[in-house]
């Protein structure tokens, strides 16, 4: 046989063995490895175009997922909003809250009943306030698009309180006109001003990915190492990258690193959405959903074993007090979250770990009982209007 004749035939040889080992593996992972930890979770399938805000939920989506052993299944009202029965008609004598934010909001990982929007209200309920939680949560957006979705949604509904919960890859969401893969506008800051930069739409939603990418995507094995994969592309990739994927412990070591966050343009972002909530007559708070490397003892154990003898500071507070400070600047009243989280350690843990740093259903319980608490608090009542 001649050397050219070898050489293709140890290469199909080669490339035959990855091939086996690749299929392999990825029997194994799908035959030994639970569900929750490799299933692919494609938000595009929820979203459809929209010029203005990038993307919003499809109108009366009725959409069904597998999340460990359970379907789930998703609904959503004419207007992309969940409970699928509310409508924009009030109903007398009940509170109406509307919640805004990201996936954390959406909490797609759940049975809808089992949501902290959906806890909420029936909390609230059993405390003696007659209210209705509207959870307008989009997966992937971030401060700017919320601020928009909420100037356009509350006018329809005119709920008599507004609560935005944020979450940490917001900070990057707002530096960025593309994100979870579409376009999406941005607010520049000058001087006092916020000035809107509009998404350069595509034709359509861009799924996570076709071909062979696609494939990747939908791999058990992949899905498996994904975490693992994350964490080694953050120690090669930039700030804004790092940010954007929630991978920015820095954060809670250095407070240098902190001050990287545009907090003044964070500040302006949820300083209009008080003044549009004013204007339309409701009462605005901002949260911080509480993440998993500031109130789970365990991982944060993990986390100062990962950054060595040489990090003698570790404050896991550390950004939900810098975003109570940039709210109480503009005048926006902050509902601190982590702290009780950190109390109520033994009902841990809320997120679900390791695959995913969302909260499971012992955490949005816990935020539902934080919020209503928090509500009553302030003294928040049922309007006597309808």
């Amino acid at each position: 046989m001649s050397a050219r004749g070898e050489f293709r035939r140890s290469l199909a040889l080669a490339v035959g063995s990855l091939v086996v080992l690749a299929l392999v593996l990825e029997l194994a992972t799908r035959a030994l490895v639970p569900e929750g930890y490799w299933r692919h979770r494609d938000a595009t399938a929820d979203w459809q175009i929209d010029p203005e805000i990038g993307w919003v939920n499809r109108p009366n989506l009725d959409a069904e997922s597998r999340e460990l052993d359970r379907v789930l299944r998703y609904r959503t009202n004419p207007d992309g909003v969940a409970p699928a029965e509310v409508r924009r008609e009030r109903k007398s004598g009940v509170l109406r809250i509307m919640v805004f934010g990201d996936s954390m909001v959406v909490g797609r990982s759940l049975p809808q009943e089992e949501t902290y929007t959906t806890r909420l209200e029936a909390r609230l309920r059993e405390r003696g306030l007659e209210a209705e939680v509207i959870n307008a949560g989009v997966q992937g957006y971030s401060t700017d698009q919320v601020l928009l979705l909420l100037e356009r949604l509350v006018p329809l509904y005119r709920p008599d309180v507004i609560l935005f919960g944020s979450t940490s890859n917001d900070f990057g969401g707002i530096e960025v006109s593309n994100a979870s893969g579409q376009a999406k506008p941005r607010f520049l800051l000058i001087g006092d001003a916020l000035h809107l930069v509009p998404p350069q739409i595509a034709d359509e939603i861009r799924s996570s990915g076709s071909g062979a990418r696609a494939w990747i995507q939908r791999s058990a094995f992949y899905r498996a190492l994904q975490p693992r994969i994350f964490t080694l592309r953050s120690r090669f990739s930039n700030w804004q990258q790092r940010i954007l994927m929630g991978l920015m412990l820095e954060v809670y070591t250095d407070p240098a690193a902190l001050e990287q966050i545009d907090w003044p343009l964070f500040s302006a972002l949820v300083e209009r959405m008080q003044r549009s909530s004013k204007a339309a007559g409701a009462r605005f708070f901002l949260f911080s959903h509480p993440e998993i490397a500031e109130v789970w003892p365990p991982y944060i154990e993990k986390i100062r074993q990962q950054l060595g003898p040489q990090i003698l500071r570790y404050e896991p507070l550390a950004v939900q007090r810098r975003a109570e400070l940039a709210a109480r600047e503009v005048g926006v009243e902050f509902v601190p979250v982590a702290p009780r989280f950190r109390e109520q350690t033994p009902r841990g843990p809320f997120h679900l770990i390791p695959y995913d740093g969302h909260l499971n259903a012992a955490g949005h319980q816990l935020l539902a009982e934080v919020l209503a608490d928090e509500i009553l608090a302030r003294g928040v009542a049922a309007p006597v209007r309808p």
